[in-house]
């Protein structure tokens, strides 16, 4: 039986000879701990013809490595535990 579990969120847009941006959102739990990881990575890529050129025709997961990360932030959520009923 799995003890944790590990979910990727991405947003990918490309507006073509403009700009290429992700925006990734990672949640990992242990089961039987009280915290939930939350990291979020913005990166992005502005085009040029050159830039342009060199991702047309590939995938977002091909494009992903040649972005700029511009922001990444990593969070402590803590569990919200229900008052034992009286």
């Amino acid at each position: 039986m799995p003890g944790c579990f590990f979910i990727l969120a991405r947003f990918f847009l490309r507006v073509d000879r403009v700009i290429v941006r992700s925006f990734d959102t990672r949640l990992y739990h242990e089961f039987g701990s009280d915290i939930v990881v939350k990291e979020t990575v913005k990166k992005e890529l502005k085009l040029t013809e050159d830039t342009f050129e060199s991702i047309l025709g590939k995938t977002a997961d091909e494009v992903q490595p040649l972005l700029d990360e511009i922001s990444k932030t990593v969070t402590n959520l803590p569990l919200r535990r229900d008052a034992p009923s009286a």
